[in-house]
């Protein structure tokens, strides 16, 4: 589980994926994917 809830259960995917949007529009990455993330820490 690598997205877990504030409850501890596992987040549904949709979600991630709209908090993700939230985050990035706040911080204006509008360049920024979600993948891009497991390349960035994979170097």
């Amino acid at each position: 589980m690598v997205f877990a809830s504030t409850i501890g259960s596992a987040m549904e995917p949709r979600n991630v994926n709209r908090r993700f949007e939230q985050l990035r529009a706040a911080a204006g990455l509008d360049w920024l994917h979600l993948h891009d993330l497991r390349h960035a820490f994979a170097t």
